[in-house]
């Protein structure tokens, strides 16, 4: 006996950790890299600190977006998990890239550490959910073979395993 198809293979909450954490470290390096470079805003543009969680923010509505795809019981599911974290991440990169560009030509951050944090956070947003999805995938997987060994080994059809 397998787990069953319907049922969700994945929390949420370790995503939704693991994009709060990708947020933070995007922004963090932003900053790092703006204070390394010295760089400053002109007066037509917002400053480094503004600029980078302004980048951030785009991608903080991108993920509540992919989070809320996900949200739904049945998309965690060990048949549609794969395909749904594809759909999660397509819109999650679209829903960034429309927001940062439109926050870009309305707000006129500083463009290095606005792009900095927007494709830090960005990436490491990517990264994380694809862990997070790859871990879940690789349990229930293990899950299905040891159900599968334990039912071969104690099978009344005669096959026993060694």
């Amino acid at each position: 006996m397998t787990t069953s198809p319907a049922k969700p293979i994945a929390a949420l909450a370790p995503l939704l950790a693991a994009m709060l954490l990708a947020l933070a470290l995007g922004l963090a390096v932003a900053l790092g890299l703006g204070k390394l470079a010295a760089w400053t805003g002109s007066e037509t543009q917002l400053l480094t600190l503004p600029s980078a969680v302004l980048g951030t923010v785009a991608v903080l509505i991108a993920a509540i977006a992919s989070v809320a795809i996900l949200a739904a019981p049945a998309s965690r599911t060990k048949l549609r998990l794969g395909i749904c974290v594809m759909l999660a991440s397509s819109a999650r990169m679209l829903i960034t890239l429309a927001a940062g560009l439109g926050f870009y030509f309305i707000m006129s951050p500083e463009p290095r550490a606005f792009f900095a944090a927007l494709l830090a956070a960005g990436t490491l947003t990517l990264a994380f959910e694809t862990a997070w999805a790859v871990m879940a995938l690789k349990r229930s997987s293990q899950a299905d073979s040891n159900i599968a060994k334990n039912h071969s080994a104690t099978s009344p059809h005669g096959v026993h395993a060694a």
